[in-house]
């Protein structure tokens, strides 16, 4: 009984490539995050591909509940050759900062072109804890995978959303004079 006020949504537009701090900077927020992993590890099977990386190869792993004004929003599973950005997880706090600055500053690395994958699903167990929702709760996966100018893969990611706090919005045009 009463009145409850609801936690308004992320809109973000799916017209050009930004990182999930510009997002959430841009809807009038504060952008924050808990670094839940940051490590070098051997390349995951399911990651490898994309990278265009082979059985061995190194990546930097930067896995983080990403937060809009301390609210659990998404949580990011980051993967970056190592060979792109030796030394990236000494590079920035992660906690406050973009992974897309960090590449931008300290590397000189900037992604230009990105493709994002998205699937509704039921939060998981072990996600629906981390992001404070009911097990089987809405929420929305993607992948990302963004390239360099060169065209050279430089990041993979692989997120779940909240589906009560982010909506993601596609802006189309017609592709053909038939449309």
């Amino acid at each position: 009984r009463g009145y409850f006020v609801a936690a308004s949504r992320i809109d973000q537009r799916l017209q050009t490539l930004t990182s999930f701090t510009e997002e959430v900077r841009r809807s009038g927020r504060k952008a924050s995050s808990v670094v839940l992993a940051a490590r070098t590890i051997a390349v995951p099977e399911d990651v490898a591909g994309p990278l265009g990386l082979k059985a061995g190869d190194r990546v930097h792993h930067l896995l983080r509940l990403r937060q809009a004004d301390g609210a659990p929003v998404a949580l990011e599973s980051a993967h970056v050759p190592e060979t792109l950005a030796p030394g990236l997880l000494d590079a920035a706090d992660f906690a406050t900062e973009s992974l897309y600055s960090t590449l931008k500053r300290a590397f000189g690395i900037l992604p230009v072109e990105a493709e994002n994958t998205f699937e509704s699903a039921p939060a998981a167990a072990s996600d629906a804890t981390i992001l404070d929702v009911a097990v089987g709760a809405p929420v929305l996966r993607m992948t990302r995978l963004s390239l360099a100018a060169d065209g050279r893969p430089i990041e993979f990611v692989q997120s779940v959303y909240r589906g009560d706090r982010f909506t993601m919005r596609v802006r189309l045009a017609p592709g053909s004079a038939d449309a």
